[in-house]
């Protein structure tokens, strides 16, 4: 294993460059201006073109927005987060970007016997020339489905017609996945990397659609050498890195933040740790640049 390095801000890591955001307070001259009033209700660099109510309060959770012109979908997570809504996933057309309407609506059945939050991240991919959404799901013990990680949705055929293909689940660990992230590998496999439970959990899509969810659980990502007790990631990024031909996980998590050399599946291989960060204990965004150089942490707290 390569050597494991502490963060300090008067150490310089060889590996990586840490980014401390920090906000600035800029002062302007003319307050009023740039105060939010009903005519003035934003940037003036952004235009508000479109709104589609999807229901109550705190019952959106995350979107996804297909990349190809001639696919204009969105694809929103449901959830249950405040004291009412619905499970699952909604798919908006924005063919008509001044008139966006919902035309597909996933729902897990038997609504008020699954327990927890229910949709929460969301993410798209495409295998052998079809696409597919991975809507990530988490139920609690006590009701069905506490296995139950995320549910696979065919939507080659939009706008006409969604087909359940697969759901992902993990008896061996329950709870779900809070959050995901499709990554293709350097060896042409498709993979869903996941959060929730002792570490980032790696399956292979290709497996998954294919009717093999059973044997797609691929790899699992550890939370560095040393973490003991409760462990966990709470978000992650993979990516190409260009100058050593590497593929590489970056996680946020339990300590801090974790850089795995993820080449080999089967045995991952850390390459940093940002830990030991003053007023960092849990890590919970960690996003690189598209060549590796430098790295965006974040929290959630304050």
């Amino acid at each position: 294993m390569r050597e494991r390095l502490h963060m300090s801000l008067r150490r310089p890591l060889p590996f990586l460059s840490f980014l401390a955001l920090s906000i600035l307070v800029i002062a302007s001259v003319n307050v009023t201006a740039q105060q939010w009033t009903p005519e003035k209700r934003g940037s003036d660099n952004i235009r508000v073109v479109s709104h589609i109510p999807l229901g109550p309060k705190l019952s959106v959770s995350d979107i996804e927005i297909s990349q190809e012109m001639d696919r204009p979908y969105a694809f929103v997570g449901r959830m249950v987060y405040g004291h009412e809504g619905e499970k699952g996933v909604d798919i908006v057309d924005l063919s008509d970007e001044s008139r966006p309407e919902v035309i597909h609506r996933w729902r897990i059945e038997n609504q008020d016997l699954h327990l927890g939050t229910g949709g929460m991240d969301v993410k798209y991919f495409k295998w052998n020339d079809r696409w597919y959404v991975v809507q990530s799901l988490q139920f609690r013990q006590g009701g069905p489905d506490a296995d139950m990680g995320a549910v696979v949705l065919d939507v080659t055929d939009l706008p006409d017609r969604v087909e359940e293909v697969a759901r992902i689940r993990t008896p061996d660990d329950p709870g779900g996945f809070h959050n995901i992230f499709i990554y293709k590998h350097s060896n042409g496999r498709v993979l869903l990397i996941s959060t929730g439970g002792p570490y980032a959990k790696v399956h292979d899509l290709g497996y998954v659609v294919e009717g093999r969810a059973d044997e797609a659980l691929v790899a699992t990502i550890p939370v560095g050498p040393d973490c003991s007790g409760r462990c966990g990631y709470h978000d992650m990024y993979a990516g190409y890195h260009p100058d050593t031909e590497t593929d590489r996980f970056y996680g946020g998590g339990t300590g801090g933040y974790y850089v795995y050399d993820i080449t080999d599946l089967e045995n991952p291989e850390l390459i940093v740790s940002l830990t030991g960060i003053t007023g960092v204990s849990y890590g919970h965004t960690f996003t690189p640049t598209p060549d590796g150089r430098y790295v965006v942490a974040e929290t959630e707290y304050q």
